[in-house]
């Protein structure tokens, strides 16, 4: 009674049969499913918060799965507020904390350009980045080609800091993302 719960659900009657779905089971389904989980979480989460008329300082993003959240929010700087990527990126990542519990590389979503491109090809522009420079973003190494989108490297990437579950798992996840910051020593992260 202390916290609002908010849950999200694509199967509403305003939805078609296939939007209906996407919700139906966490972790369900494939790659593609998986995505538009995670678009929902991230930018219609933010986007029920801000038609609820609620905001923040600051934001958590649990696990990568939420990271879009970051996106969204970058969104609606430019904007609301009108302001360029940088300033708005420099605001989001001030004000987001990421959390990580997984500590093998299997479980943090990866997609391939393609899928990413199909849902979501509008929002580089809306963020005045060029398409590179956007999935670039959830990749170790902004210019390969051949690297996936990485949603924990988005919300690593979006955020003041990082976290994790245990010690055991705050050493392993240092050593996990310290791709990342190839200036760092893993235990200097």
């Amino acid at each position: 009674g202390r916290i609002d719960l908010f849950l999200l659900d694509t199967d509403i009657e305003q939805n078609n049969d296939e939007d209906r779905k996407i919700t139906y089971n966490l972790y369900g389904g494939n790659t593609e499913n998986r995505l538009l989980q995670e678009l929902i979480l991230g930018v219609g989460g933010i986007r029920m918060l801000s038609k609820l008329n609620i905001s923040s300082k600051h934001y958590h993003c649990n696990e990568g799965h939420a990271a879009f959240i970051g996106i969204e929010r970058i969104n609606k700087y430019i904007k609301d507020d009108s302001l360029n990527y940088k300033e708005a990126f420099e605001l989001v990542r001030a004000s987001t904390l990421f959390t990580t519990h997984t500590p093998v590389p299997a479980g943090h979503d990866m997609f391939e350009e393609d899928i990413i491109r199909k849902y979501i090809p509008h929002y580089p522009q809306r963020l005045q980045l060029s398409w590179d420079e956007f999935m670039g973003l959830g990749r170790v190494n902004p210019n390969n080609h051949n690297e996936k989108f990485n949603m924990s490297n988005l919300a690593a990437k979006l955020s003041r800091g990082m976290n994790g579950v245990s010690r055991i798992h705050g050493r392993v996840s240092r050593e996990m993302f310290n791709s990342l910051y190839p200036e760092y020593y893993a235990d200097e992260l």
